[in-house]
């Protein structure tokens, strides 16, 4: 799912449930979204492609990249 998607559905919860107070249930909402999303990126970091990428892509030469990867 993407953030676009998520947003699209945050909202439509907001105007759903436009009557209550729907504050401190989208901050705990948000707050668990947050963690999940940074568990995947955790996660993604830990296959050697996707380190070896992210490496590559901040400019790290090439050599290196592949050492630190494996």
């Amino acid at each position: 799912m993407s953030i676009k998607k998520i947003n699209e559905v945050t909202r439509g919860w907001i105007n759903y449930f436009r009557i209550g107070s729907m504050k401190s249930k989208l901050r705990s909402i948000d707050k668990h979204l947050r963690t999940m999303i940074r568990v995947i990126i955790w996660k993604q970091r830990k296959v050697q492609k996707k380190r070896l990428w992210g490496l590559l892509k901040l400019g790290v030469p090439e050599w290196i990249a592949y050492k630190v990867a494996n």
